[in-house]
């Protein structure tokens, strides 16, 4: 069993850390970070292939969406990210203790 979630956070990032080493100048207030341009895209093409490499997991463990829309895993990572955000937020007004659905 994956953690498809944990796939997708992985990859999320990886894609971030990857544009951050590619582009230092940009997420650094135009320092350079590297200097050689070379070590910036090397570390930049070792996240991307991190990234690669947990969203072929994650497709690998989910499967796709059902008819009609057969084969598309956009409905299921929408839905998916949706529910992430609606879990957030408490299901009751009551905070003071753990509600029966586990949020607090």
């Amino acid at each position: 069993m994956t953690y498809r979630r944990l796939n997708l956070a992985v990859f999320t990032l990886s894609i971030w850390l990857a544009a951050a080493a590619a582009f230092t100048s940009s997420f650094a207030r135009g320092f350079q970070l590297y200097h050689p341009q070379g070590v910036a895209y090397f570390v930049a093409g070792c996240h991307i292939i991190s990234a690669a490499f947990c969203l072929v997991v994650w497709l690998k463990s989910v499967t796709p969406s059902p008819r009609p829309i057969s084969g598309q895993y956009l409905p299921r990572l929408v839905r998916g990210i949706v529910g992430s955000f609606w879990a957030v937020f408490p299901a009751t007004s009551e905070t003071s203790s753990i509600s029966s659905s586990g949020s607090a």
